[in-house]
């Protein structure tokens, strides 16, 4: 009973942001899904919009008004698109994925966002059959240029726990016109276009993969797909940070995927955030 009224709820709360979003032409919906979906019953909780400002905005209203954890929610274009720092994540209609899910984790969030974006080069590697690399912390590369972002974000209880996660994944599959400020850095999975049912099957593969009970990873894979697909590891790169600005070497990333980082006086330093670059270093 208790699920049922949440889902009831879920679907209420759907409802009131569908009446006030253009759903027509949405390319991807419940039925192009659950042609991909290995687990059918998780099409239940899923939301397809075509325009929203941002698929995590959504997804932390929902779950504020009672939407129960494994609750999907895609769009074909966001207006207000976020990432990391406050950024905007350029999301056009007709070329990229977003989508976000509402979860019910216990995990540190450093640890899900670790784990998202080794999941997320899984699932790239299956479906596209290509070889993305994990830029830390959170950014997916193919060809030297950013395909794909994650942002996780969570409501504390009074115990410090999270009430809830919403992980968000931004895909860009094929090229669009980025604005001059993302030329040379912003790439897509298929510059020359793709499918037209590649979202769908992705989006599906992301929810098999986030959402079925057998899919989410362990700490000990995660860990290991994530270190295996690692970029700079050697390399020279330059930290950036709120007020200062450093040159170091990348030696590692240790067991809660800190970035430990050589100094030019040989202290090393592990890194919990920030933002590193390889060309700004050269």
């Amino acid at each position: 009973m208790a699920n049922s009224k949440k889902i009831a709820a879920t679907n209420e709360v759907a409802a009131n942001f569908e009446s006030s979003n253009d759903l027509s032409e949405v390319s991807l919906s419940r039925d192009s899904l659950l042609i991909y979906l290995k687990d059918k019953a998780l099409a239940e909780k899923a939301f397809c919009f075509k325009t929203l400002a941002s698929t995590n905005t959504t997804a932390k209203e929902m779950a504020d008004n009672g939407s129960p954890s494994g609750t999907t929610v895609v769009a074909d274009a966001q207006t207000a698109g976020r990432g990391r720092f406050s950024r905007t994540f350029y999301s056009p209609g007709g070329s990229g994925l977003y989508i976000s899910f509402i979860l019910d984790s216990d995990a540190d969030l450093s640890f899900i966002v670790a784990a998202s974006v080794a999941a997320v080069c899984v699932v790239l590697e299956k479906v596209c059959e290509i070889s993305p690399r994990i830029k830390w912390v959170n950014d997916v590369f193919v060809d030297g240029r950013k395909v794909a972002g994650i942002l996780a974000e969570a409501k504390l209880g009074k115990s410090g726990k999270p009430q809830w996660v919403v992980l968000g994944i931004g895909i860009n599959i094929t090229s669009a016109n980025f604005p001059p400020e993302l030329e040379g850095v912003a790439g897509a999975l298929f510059p020359s276009g793709a499918p037209s049912s590649l979202r769908s099957r992705l989006a599906a593969a992301l929810m098999d993969e986030f959402l079925s009970s057998s899919g989410w990873m362990d700490r000990k894979t995660a860990l290991y797909e994530y270190r295996k697909r690692a970029l700079f590891i050697g390399e020279r790169i330059l930290i950036k940070k709120p007020h200062s600005e450093e040159c170091a070497i990348a030696v590692s990333l240790d067991d809660d995927l800190r970035l430990v980082v050589r100094k030019d006086d040989g202290t090393e330093e592990a890194l919990l955030w920030g933002e590193v670059s390889v060309r700004a270093a050269r």
